[in-house]
Formats: C-alpha cells, sequence, structure tokens
C-alpha cells in the first residue's frame, strides 16, 4: 500500500502541472494527425508576414530570427531536469523528457521518465491531439498507476501549455489557429480555439523584442474541485539552432496563494526541426 501511494503522489504531482498524457496502442501513434502538416511543402517566413502581427510579437519574431528563414511545422527536442511533487519538499527529482510538437495541426507528444527514492522508476506520456488530452502515468514503464482523458479541464490545461510552449516553436506565431492581441508594448496574448476547446496565454517581452517569460490560467487538476490557477514558465537563457534563437533553460512555477511553487526546471537538448518522429519515440 505504501509502495502504491507513493506512485499516486508521483501521478498527482503531473497532473499538477500538465496532464500528461499516454497511448500505446501503435494505431495511436504521431504519424496520425500529427504529421499531416509535413506533407506541404516547407515555405520561406517573409518579412511582410510579420507586419500584420502586434508590435511585441512582431520585435520578438524579428529577434528570433525567423524571417527569411524557413518555416517550423515540427519540433523535437530533449528536456533533461528536475522536479518537485510539493512546495516544501528539499530534494528535486531527476527527469528526462522527449516532445514532438507539430504546428499543423496543433499538437504534442510528451514522454517523461522520473527517478525516485530507492531507484523508483515512474513514466509518464502526454499527449494533446485534435483538442484533446490523454495522459497515461506506468510504475517502472509497465504497470499503469493512473489516467486522464475525455476530460474538458485537461483538454484546456493541455491547450494552454500548448501556447505557452510557443516560446520554442516561434514560427508557430503565424499559425492559422492562433490569434494575437497586443496589450501594450510589451505585452501580448495569443488567444486560439480549436475543436471547441479554447486557450489563452500572455507573453512578455523585454525593450529588444526577448521572451522574457509565458504565464497562462490553467487547471491544477481535472476534478471537479479543479480550479484555475496562474502558471508561468519564466525563460532563463537562450540557444540559436539553426539560426533560430530559441529557450534553453525555462522553470515551470505555479503561483499559489501561499506563494510561488517551482515544481520543474530543465534545459532544452538536441532540438530539432521538422522532422518526422523520431524512431523508437
Amino acid at each position: 500500500m505504501k509502495f502504491l501511494m507513493s506512485a499516486l503522489v508521483v501521478l498527482a504531482s503531473i497532473l499538477f502541472v500538465a496532464k500528461r498524457a499516454s497511448r500505446d496502442s501503435p494505431t495511436e501513434s504521431p504519424k496520425g494527425e500529427l504529421l499531416k502538416g509535413l506533407d506541404a511543402p516547407l515555405k520561406e517566413v517573409a518579412s511582410e508576414e510579420l507586419a500584420a502581427l502586434p508590435s511585441p510579437v512582431r520585435k520578438w519574431m524579428e529577434w528570433s530570427g525567423v524571417a527569411g528563414r524557413e518555416e517550423i511545422r515540427s519540433v523535437y527536442a530533449k528536456q533533461i531536469g528536475r522536479m518537485k511533487l510539493k512546495p516544501k519538499q528539499e530534494k528535486w527529482m531527476a527527469s528526462e523528457a522527449r516532445q514532438y510538437t507539430t504546428a499543423e495541426p496543433p499538437g504534442f507528444i510528451w514522454k517523461v521518465k522520473m527517478k525516485m527514492g530507492n531507484g523508483l522508476l515512474v513514466t509518464g506520456k502526454d499527449e494533446f491531439r485534435e483538442g484533446k488530452a490523454d495522459m497515461r502515468i506506468k510504475m517502472g514503464g509497465l504497470f499503469p498507476i493512473g489516467k486522464t482523458c475525455n476530460n474538458p479541464k485537461a483538454d484546456q490545461s493541455s491547450m494552454q501549455r500548448y501556447l505557452m510552449e510557443l516560446s520554442g516553436f516561434p514560427s508557430a506565431a503565424l499559425s492559422r489557429y492562433v490569434e494575437w492581441k497586443a496589450i501594450d508594448a510589451h505585452t501580448a496574448r495569443a488567444e486560439m480555439a480549436y475543436n471547441w476547446v479554447v486557450g489563452r496565454a500572455t507573453f512578455h517581452f523585454g525593450a529588444d523584442g526577448e521572451l522574457l517569460k509565458v504565464t497562462a490560467m490553467r487547471f491544477k487538476d481535472s476534478d471537479e474541485k479543479a480550479e484555475l490557477v496562474p502558471c508561468t514558465a519564466h525563460i532563463r537563457k537562450y540557444q540559436t539552432v539553426d539560426g533560430i534563437r530559441l529557450p534553453s533553460d525555462i522553470a515551470i512555477t505555479w503561483e499559489l496563494a501561499e506563494g510561488p511553487f517551482t515544481w520543474y526546471e530543465f534545459t532544452m537538448r538536441d532540438v530539432a526541426f521538422n522532422v518526422a518522429k523520431p524512431e523508437g519515440f
């Protein structure tokens, strides 16, 4: 029973941030909807396309270096990081994740391995596809201990996460699914409506166009009592991949009533643009 309770704590912590999804059937792999956007020829991002964007968003796109470069329709990256289950936890737990994200149509698949005490390994797989979230958690990569699917709150939280992660997918800001609204000279809101799910995230920029952080209201759980909580992605460092600037070090924080709780810190590695599903993913 104690072993099972430890596993459920892990599940709750992952649900606390984003609805980590998992599908193991070969028919539910990303090779369907999540890849069809790569079929059409890629085009260069024209400077004229940026002109219609709100000023702070346009400056960010220019600062990122997307103009004149090939559009990005998919991103694959590794996340090497660490997690905490609760605000007062002293020790971090090592984690390693991989993510495949697409712009057309909007979606992602995220797989994580997290090491707990006594060599305990917990794996999770989070999928956001066709506006729906689906999460599965396993103990030791074999034994199912929880899932979340067919849940409107999970769907909305996953869409919010997708919008927040446009920070690492700059040209996706031009997606036909995303509408931008200026708030002031250094802030803009991204809005998205897709398959009856609506999401919003606020982007905060520096004077030169650098993206500093992204904020959104997200459900910290998926049950009937779950409430929206402010969530912030703090961008700590940048890297340049194929001439495009994108975040390298990120910290995810819940802005709780008792104070901020940074639960996940990670570094982006091995970033690759416009690739099909990696072998073995």
